[in-house]
């Protein structure tokens, strides 16, 4: 649209916001739409305009949202206990008519939290390893409904965890949102020493670094915690602790101590807190598939009576050669889904399917300004050259990821992957001195699932003998697939 067209549109949408606010279903897609165009690098006077209508669009939003006065208080009350990733919990007592949205508003509002937006509600059983994010229009008798059910079929009792719907690998913890901040990288952690290996193994040295400065923030006395929680230590490193010999283990628990020894001065308790946070997330944010959850997976050969999509395509995409294992990891974040091998091989690929379609020329530059403020950030607030380099790397790789969607874009993605000239990728899922594995990417058109079952319809430029605009279908065994 002209410059004229886009500014009468938002106008008229800023009017919407404030006279007929979008229901349940709506309001989440309208207020990331807006929050987008809010945070846009504004490289014109009509984007700063666009920009101020925005946030006005966003502070009509929430205000339209049902405060706990604006419900009928006379019915059954209901007791529900929420679990925070750091450990505490908050006992709440609602209407049973109330939903999880106005829920979490409420709870945002008892422990502080202001962009209370990034946090959903999950789902988490006495047996299960993966939280289930629950939607927000979900009434909470329902929930209780689903539960009594749940705990009839099976004898599990579920239980209510708020937390963060997705972390990215560009954020920044927010200096005006304390308790934010602290969830943000307290559930980062949690992530980092629970991620599968080896797809998510960096190198001998960004694993001793981030350990380091892991253990320098979460103790007071880091070096009698190495020498005295082998297991903590066995999570932390876990990428370069597999196979390794007793000897050999004592080894790098030495070079651990001396890395935790050289980290002290910046991440021990004389730093302030959230500096020091902020500069343990840019170490955590380099790892690959930063902050995703992971579901085990296996690609399957279905029959036409296994369909989990409408109109499925008939020619399927290999994930892997024969010679590889048949075992994966699906990852799933903001930008797309990824499927990683859970075995280090070089005949093993990983692939992410991405949601939306290359970006613009303006998002680019963009993502060259965000990448310019990040590095200048970390100029200024450390001296510490390691963290600076790290968080550098992390922006840069925003500006990596749109011209892999670029080259996508173009049919220009090559199978060889040791081909490093324009249009192809060096492999960085594995540690850089392990096994080299192959990168593809595609377009995630749609997607299905079934208990047991999850079905992917993608568009991809390998193999090359197949047309960049064909649909080809990716079955998967997984028993989390209504989860993923």
């Amino acid at each position: 649209p002209s410059p004229r067209s886009e500014w009468l549109g938002w106008q008229l949408l800023q009017q919407l916001c404030r006279a007929a606010p979008p229901g349940d279903e709506l309001i989440e897609f309208v207020y990331c739409f807006c929050l987008k165009a809010a945070r846009a690098t504004a490289t014109k006077a009509i984007h700063s305009k666009i920009a101020s209508l925005a946030r006005d669009c966003l502070e009509a939003l929430s205000s339209s949202i049902p405060s706990k006065t604006d419900k009928d208080n006379s019915g059954d009350m209901v007791g529900v206990v929420v679990y925070l990733v750091d450990g505490r919990s908050q006992h709440l007592f609602v209407p049973v008519t109330s939903t999880l949205r106005e829920l979490s508003l409420q709870l945002s509002q008892r422990v502080g939290v202001k962009r209370w937006r990034d946090f959903a509600f999950f789902q988490l059983t006495d047996k299960s390893d993966m939280p289930r994010m629950l939607p927000d229009q979900l009434a909470l008798s329902e929930l209780c409904s689903q539960w009594e059910q749940l705990k009839e079929a099976t004898g599990l009792e579920g239980h209510l965890h708020w937390r963060r719907r997705f972390l990215t690998s560009e954020e920044m913890l927010l200096l005006g949102d304390p308790y934010h901040a602290t969830l943000s990288f307290r559930q980062a952690v949690v992530s980092h020493i629970n991620r599968p290996a080896p797809c998510q193994q960096g190198s001998a040295l960004d694993e001793l670094t981030t350990a380091a400065a892991l253990l320098c923030l979460e103790s007071d006395n880091p070096v009698q915690k190495v020498r005295e929680d082998p297991v903590l230590v066995g999570k932390l490193l876990k990428g370069q602790m597999a196979d390794l010999k007793p000897r050999q283990q004592d080894e790098l628990q030495q070079k651990l101590l001396e890395k935790v020894r050289e980290l002290r001065p910046q991440f021990g308790p004389r730093e302030p807190q959230l500096r020091r946070m902020t500069r343990a997330m840019a170490l955590l944010q380099e790892f690959c598939y930063f902050g995703a959850p992971s579901w085990a997976a296996q690609q399957l050969k279905v029959t036409p009576a296994q369909v989990a999509v409408s109109n499925p395509p008939t020619r399927t995409l290999p994930l892997h050669s024969r010679t590889a294992s048949n075992e994966m990891l699906v990852f799933v974040d903001v930008e797309g889904l990824h499927i990683a091998p859970a075995e280090a091989s070089r005949d093993a690929w990983a692939w992410s399917f991405f949601f939306q379609e290359p970006p613009t020329s303006e998002t680019n530059a963009s993502l060259e300004s965000t990448q310019s403020i990040r590095s200048r950030f970390f100029t200024m607030t450390s001296q510490y050259t390691t963290t600076t380099k790290s968080s550098i790397s992390s922006a840069s790789r925003i500006t990596r990821s749109s011209s892999l969607l670029t080259n996508f874009r173009k049919g220009s993605i090559s199978a060889d992957p040791h081909s490093t000239g324009e249009g192809h990728r060096s492999p960085t899922i594995m540690p850089r001195d392990a096994h080299q594995q192959r990168e593809m990417s595609g377009r995630l058109l749609r997607w299905g699932a079934r208990p047991g079952l999850l079905q992917l319809v993608v568009r991809t430029a390998y193999p090359p003998r197949a047309s960049s605009q064909g649909e080809l279908l990716v079955s998967l065994a997984c028993l989390d697939a209504l989860d993923a």
